[in-house]
């Protein structure tokens, strides 16, 4: 090895000039690995020159080091380095101001990184007051003016900071010129300015002036385009363009990620930044899932001890008190109350947002006392740390306080409020804002409730107007916006279901028919909103979620348009109440659905396929690790994170590159009542329900009428629901069991009765009601001498007058009749838990007489019975009724029978499950078949049978139903479903599938099948309570 000294000076210093050079040209190239290696480069440079004597050109190696580290969020490492950088400038003496403010300078910046400001306006002072001693002005005197700028901003002396950044703006033209990305960088922080100071129309000038410099210095991909993207797009959040902003943050995030990697913290800013948006949005699960994945990024970047760390775990709590989980919600304020505490940012802008947070949560839990005190303090912080308080953040704590006094019914201080916070964001803000909008919104919301409608739509106006792009007719209370010019915004929805309300209102105090047609108009708007709005949900969970929050405007919509009808006779009322009713039903589901057969149907390449059912059997996979293995939750979160966005990219692809699946997709129509009515036999009656908090309906729909039957409101017949079905359950005695049972009838049923006349058919359309079994309502109350003998033969159970069978929605229902086959019946069943040896019985391989294992009695007599018909069946038993064999055979058949245990899950929908034997082959699969993987299965099966305890049962989500296995196998394909309600009795549900098949080969539908299946069990045993045979309910035809 040649030794330094065996080398001249000059050949080392060329050396050392060439390390430079590569790393100044890696350094430009502004990503994680670049960094790396140009650091590498640096210090081997920086040695040399520190050998040489060339302190300057080492000075200037250091430091180049240090930003390097700055880029790559290694804020201490950097820190320690600029130290000892520091100590070694004082040390040389000859020159120490020439170094000294660099040093001084970049620390400060690095402080204010770190957040710790006090230290970060100390260091940048130090640095300006060494750099004034020189009359001669230079970049760096610049840079402090504009970092100083920075700072004063972060601690809200906005007038400070503009003056700083006036200094650097003209130091920056004379040096650089006006194009120069110096001068961009002061443009962005004169925006990021007037965007404390609520003045956008300001910052969306300096944005795009950034912006334009940028881009045209560095082309699309580079950190500081990236930066102004992301600017952008905070200044569309704030005035409400949804849309707009998520554009510009996917812009920000393509190009930080590509070249910064997935963990840098500015990455992870643009997902801080989209969970904000979603959460507007009220795609509160995506949006937790965004922070969680930022938290993560940042506890690895800076640790937990950051106010970044704080204002996460306060957004993570506002996520779940808008899914209203307040003890999850108080979980991470909590968090971030300690962190606050422990780091020393009491009375900082991050506690004054906690306060705000508190606030909407006490007031949420009605402790209206403590909302005042959260209001009061933030108002104290917001007005604390700046002489120039923000008006957005004044706004919106008046119109929290406006809240607290209404719920403390006090409505004059509560407008009092509201009027402060209009007035302060109406003068301050220079475009259209959400802020405003909601100021407006609360006022129309309280003269809405004072019954002061006219006043109420004068405020509900002035609120829709800062929602819309163009619309701004303030004076015109019964205009409205077109829908094109409306953003992807929920709020708006509140805003118009407000809106059809006060008129509909007028209306019934008036009679004056304008008011009618103007709410209907207004609720034709919002449904309108609502079709658009719910595809632009990524999660089910949200689209669930959204569904839930818009329930009054399907109640609200219904009175309207039946008042219409009463007064018109018009019966083309009628099918917009069958569209409203029907358009919030199992919408979810009809739209996985149609995706479902987009996929197989656009002609779409096999490799995309391949990747759409990978990405959905990972996501049900960490999904329910999650669930599983709370420990390793940070772990499983990132995996889980990846795999949503992957699936996300990869539907964004095929709906922009392959217009046909797209097209498939979104073609996704709610049938019309004709329809429905052409598919109807003059034996069946379509029972349509649709429940409200004031008052629920049922839509009696036959192949000749529709009659519209007023029942007890949603809160009244939940509390009978509930009895009927624990005295089910519970196996009550008579006496009790027919109180239940006929309470719920007069409820559901008896207002109809006249109309159900002759029918012998009946199908049920409420998701919320596939679990009450209809077959055990009695219609009349029972005999004296049924209750003194314990008889329940004697009941007039509705089975024994009705088939009974129950769908999603009436869409989904006339899918499945105009998909309907003639079929050859042919089976697969499978008893894994059936005892003795393990057994494969076919009928192309096995005579009928073979023994079979006691507990596989039941699947041994469908054997024989379809072996008797000589139709196809093959049956597994115990080891040989596997997962895997299920999984991988069950596509061939049309009759698929799974007599097993299963066990539901109230609160996860995807834990819900079905027990196989373990396969053989590997440890890894348990023989568990959980609902969430059932989605991934493509079935052909005309009918499926769960003979196994609580299939049916499940997570209850309104207008969705219950998220149950039998939910799932629906959406896998299986067009008819036999499922059970509770754990069943083995002995009689083996007598009752014995008969129901019996009658089925005898040429039975399957809903006679199931009825005279249960009439046979209801005449075999007269003791024998109804949840023995009640329990089995039907889902299709």
């Amino acid at each position: 090895m040649v030794g330094f000294a065996a080398l001249g000076q000059k050949e080392q210093l060329k050396n050392a000039q060439t390390y430079r050079a590569e790393a100044d040209s890696l350094y430009k190239k502004a990503s994680n690995d670049n960094y790396k290696k140009a650091i590498n480069k640096y210090e081997q440079a920086s040695t040399i020159f520190q050998q040489l004597g060339k302190f300057k050109a080492y000075f200037n190696c250091q430091m180049k080091i240090g930003t390097c580290l700055e880029g790559l969020a290694s804020y201490d490492k950097a820190l320690e380095l600029l130290k000892s950088l520091l100590k070694k400038t004082e040390a040389a003496k000859e020159n120490s101001d020439q170094f000294k403010p660099h040093v001084l300078s970049r620390m400060g910046k690095l402080y204010y990184r770190k957040g710790n400001m006090k230290m970060a306006q100390q260091n940048l002072q130090k640095a300006l007051a060494v750099q004034l001693k020189n009359t001669k002005i230079s970049k760096e005197l610049s840079d402090t003016y504009n970092d100083l700028g920075v700072v004063s901003e972060a601690i809200k002396r906005l007038d400070t900071a503009l003056y700083y950044h006036q200094k650097a703006l003209e130091l920056r033209k004379k040096l650089f010129g006006v194009k120069h990305p110096k001068v961009a960088e002061t443009y962005n922080n004169f925006a990021n300015v007037y965007f404390s100071k609520a003045d956008y129309k300001k910052v969306t000038y300096y944005d795009n002036a950034a912006l334009a410099i940028r881009k045209s210095k560095f082309g699309e991909k580079h950190p500081q385009v990236a930066l102004s993207y992301n600017n952008i797009g905070v200044t569309y959040y704030i005035m409400g363009d949804y849309e707009t902003a998520i554009k510009y943050y996917k812009k920000s995030l393509g190009i930080r990620k590509e070249l910064l990697g997935d963990q840098h913290i500015d990455v992870g800013q643009c997902y801080y930044n989209l969970g904000h948006v979603y959460n507007h949005l009220e795609a509160f699960f995506l949006s937790i899932e965004f922070f969680q994945k930022y938290l993560n990024i940042l506890k690895k970047n800076v640790g937990e001890n950051h106010k970044y760390v704080v204002d996460t775990y306060s957004s993570i709590g506002d996520g779940y008190y808008n899914l209203k989980d307040f003890q999850s919600a108080s979980k991470y304020y909590e968090k971030a109350q300690k962190l606050i505490k422990k780091i020393g940012l009491a009375g900082s802008e991050v506690e004054g947002r906690l306060f705000s947070y508190y606030g909407d949560y006490y007031i949420a839990t009605k402790n209206y006392r403590k909302a005042l005190i959260c209001w009061e303090k933030s108002i104290e912080i917001t007005k604390n740390i700046s002489s120039d308080p923000n008006a957005v953040d004044l706004g919106e704590n008046f119109i929290g306080l406006g809240e607290t006094y209404k719920g403390l019914q006090k409505p004059d201080s509560a407008i009092r409020y509201f009027l402060s916070a209009a007035s302060i964001l109406e003068k301050a803000l220079t475009q259209k804002s959400s802020y405003y909008s909601k100021a407006c919104f609360e006022l129309g919301k309280l003269y809405c409730e004072k019954k002061d409608f006219l006043v109420a739509l004068k405020y509900l106006q002035r609120s829709l107007i800062d929602k819309t792009r163009t619309f701004n007719d303030t004076t015109n209370i019964y205009s409205f916006p077109e829908l094109r010019d409306i953003t992807i915004n929920p709020e708006v929805l509140n805003i118009i279901h407000y809106k059809a309300n006060c008129f509909f209102e007028l209306y019934k105090s008036s009679k004056e028919v304008k008011y009618l047609n103007y709410s209907i108009k207004n609720y034709d708007l919002g449904y309108s909103l609502i079709n658009r709005m719910q595809m632009a949900f990524l999660k089910p969970s949200d689209q669930i979620n959204f569904k839930n929050a818009n329930y009054a405007l399907q109640e609200g919509s219904f009175q309207a348009f039946l008042q219409k009808y009463k007064l018109e006779g018009d019966k083309n009322n009628l099918k917009y109440l069958f569209k409203f009713s029907e358009q919030f039903k199992a919408s979810v589901l009809k739209n996985s659905i149609a995706q479902s057969k987009a996929l197989k149907f656009a002609d779409l390449p096999p490799q995309y396929l391949r990747e759409e059912k990978y990405f959905k059997k990972e996501i049900i996979y960490w999904e329910n690790q999650i669930i599983s293995n709370p420990k390793k939750i940070k772990e499983y979160q990132d995996s889980l994170f990846k795999y949503n966005r992957a699936y996300e990219t990869l539907i964004a692809k095929l709906e922009k590159d392959y217009p046909k699946y797209a097209q498939l997709k979104y073609q996704n129509k709610t049938v019309s009542l004709a329809e429905a009515q052409q598919k109807l036999d003059g034996q069946t009656a379509l029972l349509e329900y649709a429940f409200g908090e004031k008052q629920s309906y049922l839509m009696v729909i036959t192949k000749t009428g529709v009659n519209v039957v007023p029942i007890v409101a949603d809160k009244k017949l939940k509390p009978l629901m509930n009895a009927y079905y624990e005295a089910l359950a519970n196996e009550a005695r008579v006496k009790t069991f027919a109180k239940t049972s006929y309470a719920l009838y007069e409820a559901l049923l008896k207002p109809a009765e006249k109309y159900l006349q002759g029918k012998k058919r009946l199908l049920v359309v409420a998701p919320s009601l596939e679990s009450i079994p209809f077959e055990s309502l009695i219609s009349q109350k029972a005999l004296a001498s049924a209750i003194k003998t314990d008889d329940y033969s004697q009941l007039n159970y509705l089975i024994k007058q009705y088939q009974v069978s129950y769908h999603y929605s009436a869409t989904l229902w006339h899918r499945g009749v105009q998909s309907k086959r003639k079929v050859t019946p042919r089976l697969l069943a499978l008893a894994p838990f059936s005892t003795g040896k393990s057994e494969t019985i076919s009928t192309r391989t096995r005579k009928s007489a073979d023994p079979l294992p006691e507990s596989g009695v039941e699947v041994r007599k469908l054997f024989n019975l379809f072996n008797a018909k000589k139709l196809g069946a093959d049956v597994y038993l115990a080891k040989k009724a596997t997962k895997k064999r299920f999984v991988s055979q069950a596509k061939d058949y049309s009759i698929l029978h799974i007599a097993s245990h299963s066990s539901a899950s109230t609160k996860y929908a995807n834990l819900a499950k079905i027990r196989f034997a373990p396969d053989s082959d590997t440890s890894k699969v348990d023989g568990l078949l959980y609902s969430g993987e059932v989605y991934n299965l493509s079935l052909n099966a005309d009918l499926l049978v769960l003979s196994s305890c609580e299939s049916g049962v499940g997570k209850l989500a309104q207008g969705e139903g219950v998220l149950s296995l039998a939910h799932s196998f629906l959406y896998a394909g299986a067009r008819n479903i036999v499922f059970s309600l509770w754990d069943v009795n083995d002995v009689e549900t083996r007598k009752l599938m014995t008969a129901f098949y019996i009658n089925f080969l005898n040429g039975q539908n399957y809903r006679e099948a199931l009825q005279k299946a249960q009439q046979s069990r209801i005449k075999a045993d007269k003791y024998l309570p109804p949840k023995h045979w009640a329990g089995f309910v039907m889902i299709g035809e």
